[in-house]
């Protein structure tokens, strides 16, 4: 290893193949709102289970590493997957996967930081993030018989 900036690829790599694993196992098996809520709590087990981990993770600009790259398209494609259920494809994908990344990264970096101070439960306000994306989505796409 070379200097410290090659040292963060190779952690956010690794960070981003453990998250990719671990909302993949998720996922598997389910669909529509039903896979978007595994992913959601896989997401947030993930961070709050390994808060300095995620914050070491790359989280914007990806440096000229063709390995991080692929690691970030392991978790895009994670998502994109998840929401083909609701029909989402090309830019209406991109933007629906935008805003669950926001909501979520959002939402377990304060949690991990302890930035919600008042007495109220964070699983409720999680299952409430977890309904308003849900209910912002399309219906998903009824089974194929």
């Amino acid at each position: 290893m070379r200097n410290l900036a090659e040292l963060n690829v190779l952690v956010s790599i690794r960070v981003m193949d453990e998250l990719a694993d671990r909302l993949r196992e998720a996922v598997l098996g389910r669909s529509g709102d039903q896979a978007l809520r595994a992913f959601m709590d896989a997401y947030r087990g993930y961070v709050v289970a390994n808060p300095g981990r995620y914050a070491a993770m790359i989280q914007t600009g990806m440096p000229e590493s063709a390995e991080l790259a692929e690691a970030g398209e392991r978790l895009v494609d994670i998502v994109l997957a998840t929401l083909r259920e609701y029909g989402l494809e090309g830019a209406d994908a991109i933007h629906a996967t935008r805003c669950l990344r926001a909501a979520v990264h959002g939402f377990t970096v304060l949690e991990s930081a302890g930035g919600f101070g008042r007495p109220v439960n964070l699983d409720d306000t999680y299952d409430l993030l977890t309904h308003m994306l849900i209910t912002g989505l399309p219906k998903p796409a009824a089974p194929h018989p």
